[in-house]
């Protein structure tokens, strides 16, 4: 037992310690992203007490989790993307075996590529008025999403989320602004100092007040992701190729 729990905190300790040496080394990122892979490889091969078959099946395994990680929303990637993506999902194993960043490259070169774009569709969004009265069906569970299957697909729903975020934040806004009555007739019915200001904007005062709180967190998201360089997102890999221990 004792053995075996020096193995599993060893295994516990081995993505960080590789991760550690690799990144201090003296190499440019694609060279220490291969010897990553190269490390995970070796580790679920020969380290593990129990060693995991590295084949088409574990592949499939961090495919799947690979995929939802980049995209868990559904909301990148279109479904054209994805069937391109899906002639690697039992290779995989493969490519881990020889350090090949084929797959990463190319999902994360997609993945920006499409961001670009839907940065741009979002403001184009925004920069018109939305009828936030027209009723239509917005699906949040991703389970029970599909990837859009154009970039005209992917424009509505991009619409239709921005439209619920608006309306999450004038909701937001109404709350706000019936807590902040309830308070001050409660101090007004004790007779206390009434020092609570009630903010009231009109409908259309909280639509504006919405629609650029949405926009700025819109934005606020996009600067943030763009500042990651390609070797962050690579713990993303890193995660994913550790599926079963």
């Amino acid at each position: 037992m004792f053995k075996k729990f020096k193995l599993n905190t060893l295994l516990f300790l081995l993505p960080l310690t590789t991760l550690i040496f690799c990144f201090n080394s003296p190499k440019n990122d694609d060279e220490k992203m291969q010897t990553i892979m190269i490390s995970v490889r070796n580790t679920l091969s020969y380290l593990h007490y129990s060693p995991k078959p590295i084949n088409d099946a574990y592949s499939q395994n961090v495919y799947d989790l690979y995929l939802e990680m980049m995209d868990p929303a559904k909301r990148y990637f279109l479904q054209t993307d994805v069937d391109e993506f899906s002639k690697h999902r039992t290779k995989l194993d493969d490519y881990l075996n020889k350090g090949d960043l084929q797959f990463y490259n190319l999902t994360y070169n997609r993945l920006f590529e499409r961001m670009d774009k839907i940065d741009k569709m979002t403001q184009d969004i925004l920069s018109k008025s939305i009828d936030l009265n027209e009723e239509e069906t917005f699906i949040l569970e991703p389970k029970s999403k599909k990837y859009p299957a154009t970039e005209q697909e992917q424009y509505n729903e991009w619409k239709k989320f921005i439209k619920y975020n608006i309306l999450q934040e004038i909701e937001t806004l109404n709350s706000r602004e019936e807590s902040q009555r309830k308070k001050k007739d409660s101090v007004i019915k004790h007779k206390m100092v009434d020092t609570i200001k009630v903010e009231v904007l009109t409908p259309e005062q909280k639509r504006i007040k919405a629609t650029d709180e949405v926009k700025d967190l819109i934005a606020q998201s996009f600067r943030r992701i763009k500042k990651r360089k390609k070797i962050d997102w690579f713990y993303n890999v890193h995660q994913c190729l550790y599926p079963s221990i």
